[in-house]
């Protein structure tokens, strides 16, 4: 596994509804198009995606990558805080400011991806500013470029801005990634691999309505066109039906053999009851795997588990690490903790550690509860992440004088067995006894309400 000392965060900080301009900007823009590199004492990246909203408004969202490890981290209790400042500056067309909003976000080293998104309303933009201050250590970038507020009013047939991801997967939990069923993990950069896979989102507007007996489908084709706008690689094209007068997209297309550089990635839509056409590009990059700059959700996720080792670092080794007071230290900790727990220590892979953060990442997925918690947080994840799967699973569904129970048996551990009940009737099981010794032991489990 490649060790990392930098965390980078991709941190949605706007999410905010515009209002659409009174002529709009219905054309699809040919301009180079691309996210803006921040310029002064902080890295960061920053782009936009427009997409259609209540009448009379665009949602317009704004991303940001940064650098976590430029910012000044200071303890704070339990833990490590910076604090940033965060301005936008908007103006129209003739150069007048129409919005400025300022917003300070903390920053805390063990959940940075978890900073919120803020709703900013504003009316005909053509230009925006970005700047970040970090406000413990008076650093300042500024990134500043064009952007216009597309007006997806207008009864045509239309797409959204393409959205460039580092992750595409189904979900059914509410975030500030999450679009209509799809958790979308934002490419801020729109950088890809030579050779590998470009993900991307999109949505459909103004569909004509399905009618029974009609044709209701409509086409999409997808190129990719270097930056003269001839074709230089084709993708099958899809007929779909018409989930109603608007539909969501994905896709994973791989790139093939095309050198590294520059390309419009191009989508062309056909209505096939009213023959509306519509096309729209945007420009993506391939580079070389050494150029990459932003990490994919899954590998911010293995970093996360690679320093979650709370379940499985012994009492004084865990208070050892939470002493350390900066990220260097705790990565080199990490490195000798890892190497004394690796079973094959002369190879390069760590089989302990792959089976940490396949444990942390089954336990995420399986046993979150709710939308506040995560699963390695729960009774169920904690044990799955210690001891892995169990060799039996006992359902115990609600009876009429009984709360839901598992009971999990680990026949490899002397038949230690851990029952969780869902108390409160909400889907969240609790560790209500055990026969490991280092866990709750209540024979009565039964009589809990």
């Amino acid at each position: 596994m490649r060790n990392r000392d930098r965390l980078w965060m991709g941190v949605l900080l706007f999410a905010g509804v515009m209002f659409a301009g009174g002529n709009g900007h219905c054309a699809e823009p040919e301009r180079l198009d691309l996210p803006f590199i921040g310029e002064g004492d902080l890295a960061f990246f920053t782009d936009t995606a427009g997409f259609q909203a209540s009448v009379g408004f665009t949602r317009q969202e704004i991303y940001v990558l940064l650098d976590a490890s430029q910012l000044k981290f200071r303890r704070k209790r339990k833990r490590y805080e910076a604090e940033m400042e965060l301005s936008v500056s908007l103006t129209d067309s003739g150069g007048v400011v129409v919005n400025e909003e300022t917003w300070k976000r903390k920053v805390w080293v063990e959940d940075a991806e978890d900073v919120e998104g803020a709703g900013l309303p504003f009316r005909d933009m053509n230009r925006m500013t970005l700047s970040i201050r970090d406000l413990k250590e008076k650093k300042r970038a500024e990134a500043e470029g064009d952007r216009r507020v597309r007006n997806f009013e207008e009864p045509t047939l239309k797409s959204s801005d393409l959205l460039f991801a580092s992750g595409l997967s189904r979900t059914d939990a509410a975030g500030r990634f999450s679009r209509y069923g799809w958790l979308v993990t934002p490419n801020v950069t729109r950088t890809y691999p030579a050779g590998g896979d470009v993900e991307v989102y999109f949505e459909i507007y103004h569909l004509s309505a399905p009618v029974e007996g009609a044709d209701n489908t409509f086409l999409l084709g997808y190129s990719l066109l270097d930056t003269a706008g001839a074709v230089v690689a084709k993708f099958a094209d899809q007929r779909l039906m018409k989930p109603g007068t608007s539909a969501v997209k994905t896709e994973i297309f791989n790139a093939g053999d095309l050198s590294p550089g520059r390309y419009f990635f191009q989508v062309e839509a056909l209505d096939r009851s009213n023959r509306a056409v519509h096309r729209t590009r945007r420009m993506v990059s391939l580079a070389r795997k050494r150029e990459i700059v932003e990490l994919t959700q899954e590998e911010r996720d293995n970093i996360r588990y690679y320093r979650d080792i709370r379940y499985i670092a012994r009492g004084s080794r865990w208070k050892e690490y939470r002493k350390l007071k900066n990220r260097m230290d705790q990565m080199e900790f990490l490195k000798v903790f890892w190497k004394e727990l690796d079973p094959t220590p002369a190879t390069d892979e760590n089989e302990r550690l792959i089976q940490h953060i396949h444990r942390m990442r089954f336990a995420e997925n399986n046993y979150a509860a709710g939308r506040g918690k995560r699963g390695s947080d729960t009774d169920k994840g904690r044990i799955y992440i210690k001891f892995g799967e169990p060799s039996d699973i006992q359902y115990n569904l609600a009876a009429s004088n009984e709360k839901p129970f598992e009971v999990w048996t680990y026949e490899e551990q002397r038949g230690v067995r851990f029952i969780f009940m869902d108390r409160r009737g909400a889907g969240v099981f609790e560790l209500v006894h055990s026969t490991h010794p280092a866990e709750t032991y209540n024979p009565n489990w039964r009589l809990i309400e």
